[in-house]
Order: structure tokens, then sequence, then C-alpha cells
């Protein structure tokens, strides 16, 4: 019961952080002085960011979470999962407040630097925090309901976005936008208050309820440093390069599709965004292949068709000149459920647990540094003003499908090497996982209920 709580008060945490995240979307216009209401006046606090200063948003946010969940896993091993909950909520709390206080600034360009150092303070939390979660999904429903607990965690975040972009808009229209700001402030303080209460249930019930072979391995790590790192097992680098491989077009395909809508179908701004907000309104749907995968297993499969669905949703755009855009944004909706489940859920089953906070982290570092990356590049591609149109977005999917080859071809690979280990991490429903203590001296071979036996033993190296 006690980690479903636990559960609650981390999705809870994450759902309001991505509200944070993605208002800049949707504040677009006052951030640049574009909208109406800047233009004639009825809106005194618009600020006047370029094109390349609003991206840097984004950029930042990414980068430097990337950097930050390098180490997150390491942190978490030496000093522990209440302290940092208690320091992610402090990070987050004074990023949110210096990104609200930008407005009140007099120039754009002193509102623009204390605004960035905002959202470069909160990415340090929120990064962390996702790191922190995950090791401890990991652990407390390992043999469990291990997927749907990852599946109803990223579902949260795209719950946030569906807000924010619907709600956000609407709210700036009314109260303009330095209230609009502290509106979001004030629900943010959820995820502060979400990130002590989950480190704090997992404080006082972790050691009563999570299985003592997990628990006892996850205190602490004796080996710090990259050569932790570099001993994590093939299959774990096999995922993690999936990932990064994964998450670049998706998410570059999120933020660029609005546009590509406007130039090539001559869509309004409004429907445009709404038809690629499908994406993230499929993605709810996640928690479905949670209970499948948690059922009867196959994570290798449904990490391979995602994969697969992926690539089709980018590639078609380039091999049929007039695709609908409901049949891309479907696919990717369908592709991002899987993903979301299936990818991030396999970590934890071929890696020991005291190694999953460092796995997690450096997965959703280097996921993140791809993004920014892939988003970089797209950018400077589609600003080539001697390019056609018609041939930016060319070469803009083609790139994409590139990445989206490389996912799908790494998940076939994954199969192969899940085939040739006798336990079948990926395929099983139940998984034995083979933990090694901090000495070596021992490996516990950790068997979740099997056709209703709970199989324990102790074998000698």
């Amino acid at each position: 019961m006690h980690r479903w709580i636990f559960l609650g008060w981390s999705s809870s945490a994450f759902f309001a952080s991505l509200v944070f995240v993605d208002q800049t979307s949707p504040l677009v216009g006052r951030l640049t002085g574009t909208a109406a209401a800047c233009h004639d006046e009825s809106d005194p606090d618009c600020l006047d960011f370029t094109a390349t200063q609003f991206n840097s948003f984004y950029i930042v946010f990414y980068w430097v979470g990337g950097i930050v969940a390098m180490f997150s896993g390491f942190f978490i091993a030496r000093y522990g999962v209440w302290l940092t909950s208690c320091l992610t909520a402090a990070f987050q709390f004074l990023g949110m407040f210096l990104f609200t206080l930008g407005p009140y600034l007099t120039s754009s360009s002193s509102a623009f630097a204390l605004m960035l150092i905002g959202r470069l303070i909160f990415s340090i939390g929120l990064f962390c925090q996702m790191v922190l979660s995950h090791q401890i999904k990991s652990h407390w429903f390992f043999g469990k309901e291990l997927a749907v607990a990852f599946a109803l965690y990223n579902v949260s975040s795209r719950l946030g976005s569906i807000v924010a972009l619907s709600a956000i808009g609407a709210i700036v229209e009314d109260v303009g936008l330095q209230r609009t700001l502290w509106i979001t402030l004030a629900f943010g303080i959820l995820s502060v208050i979400g990130s002590i209460v989950s480190g704090w249930i997992y404080k006082k019930h972790a050691s009563t309820s999570i299985d003592a072979a997990v628990y006892v391995d996850s205190k602490g790590i004796g080996q710090f440093g990259f050569r932790k790192v570099l001993s994590l097992c093939r299959e774990y680098w096999i995922i993690t390069a999936t990932v990064c491989f994964v998450y670049g077009p998706l998410l570059t395909t999120i933020a660029d599709y609005p546009q590509y809508l406007s130039e090539r179908y001559g869509y309004t701004e409004a429907a445009a965004g709404q038809i690629t907000g499908i994406v993230p309104d499929i993605a709810i749907c996640a928690p479905v292949f949670g209970i499948f995968i948690d059922k009867f297993g196959w994570r290798d499969i449904i990490n391979t068709l995602s994969t697969g669905l992926l690539f089709l949703a980018v590639i078609l755009p380039v091999a049929i000149g007039n695709l609908q855009p409901i049949v891309t944004v479907t696919l990717m909706g369908v592709a991002y459920s899987g993903i979301i489940v299936g990818l991030w859920g396999s970590i934890p089953l071929v890696v020991s647990p005291g190694d999953v906070g460092v796995a997690f982290g450096v997965a959703l570092s280097l996921q993140s540094l791809a993004t920014g990356l892939l988003l970089l590049v797209c950018g400077i591609l589609l600003d080539q003003s001697d390019l056609e149109a018609a041939q930016r977005w060319e070469f803009f999917f083609i790139l994409l499908a590139s990445c989206g080859a490389a996912a799908w071809l790494l998940s076939g690979v994954s199969i192969f090497y899940d085939h040739k280990n006798p336990l079948r991490p990926l395929r099983m429903k139940h998984v034995v996982s083979v933990i090694k203590t901090k000495s070596n001296s021992f490996i516990h071979e950790l068997t979740p209920l099997i056709n209703g036996t709970d199989v324990r033993g102790t074998l000698k190296k």
C-alpha cells in the first residue's frame, strides 16, 4: 500500500513540474512581444525576447538537466533518498520563484537572464527528482506492478503538458503575464510538496515493505565514478542507446510539427497545436501497455513494435506526399505509449538494484543531451532560408527517420541478446534478477512470485 502512496505523491510532483515547464509554449507570444495584447498594450508586462532567447529555455532545460542526471545516481547512493528529496524540492521552488520574478525587471535582457537562471536551477531539481523516483519505483514495484508504475508516472507528465497547453493560454488572456506566472508558481508548489512527502514515505516505510535483498543493496554503493558506469552490462547500453534515438524524434516532432502543419497544409496556429496535441493525448493510454506487460511480459516485443511505429510515423510524410497529418500523430501517439512503459521499465531488469539509480541517471542524461542536440540541429536546418520550405521539411523528416531506424534496429539487437540470456529478463512475465552485494562475496538470486511460489536462494560465487 505504501508504494502506491509514494507513487501518487511522486506522480503529482511530476505532473505539477511539467505544468510549470510547458507553460512557456502558450506564453510564447507574451514572452516575445508578438501577442496582440502586447501590441495594443493591454498587457504592459510583455517581454521582448528573441526566438533564440526563447528557445534557450528549452535547450538549457535539457542540457543542464542531462548533466545533472548523470551524477544524480551517485549523489542518491551517497547521501540517501530523504536528503536528496529535500534538496530537489528546494531547487525546484527556487527555480520557479526566480523565473516568476523575471517580468518585474525593467529590461527584457535582465528579465531573460533571471528567468534563464531560474529555469536552470529548476531543471537541476526536476531531473534529480526524476532519477530518484525511477530508482525507488524500480525497487518498490520490482516483480509486482513495475510496468504500470512507470506508465502512471510518465502519464502524469503528459497530463501536465495537456493542462499547460490547454489552460495557460486562456488564463493569460484574462489576467496577463505576471499573474499567470504567479498562478503557475502556486500550482508548482504541489511539486515541492510531492517531492518531500514521497521522500518521507520512503524513509518511513521502505525498510519494512521492500524486499530485503533489494533494499539492503540500494542503501549504499561502494564504487563511485565512471568505472561503475563502464561496468554496466551490454544489454543496458543497448536499451539506453535506443532511448536516445527514440526521444529525439519524438520530442522534436512535438516541438516542430505545428509549424510543419502551418506551412505545409495551411492550418491555423490553434488547429496545428490541437492536432499535434493528439500525441500526448494518446500517450495517456500507456497504463494499458503497462497492465499487459505486468501480466504477460513481452517487453522486448513491445519495444520493437513501438520503435517500428515511430519510424513509420516520421518516414511516411516523406514517402507519401499527401499523407493526412492524423496518421502521423496517431502512429506517434501509440508508439509513445509503448515506449514510456517498455523501454524505461526494461532498465531495472538488466542491472542490479544497487546500480539502478546510476543506470537511470546515465540513461536520462544521455537522452536529454541527445534530444537537445537534435532540437538544435533541426532548428538550424529549418532556418536555412536558401532552401525551399518543402525541401527543408523533407530533410527534417529524413533526419528524424534515420534516428527512428537506428532505434528500431537496436530494439531488434535487444531481442537477440535477450534470447541468448536463459533468464529472458525482457520477455518473461516475472524476472529473475541477479543482485550482487557490495562485497561481491555472494550473488543473491531474487525471484518474484512465479506460479504462486516465492523462490529465493543464495549462490556462492
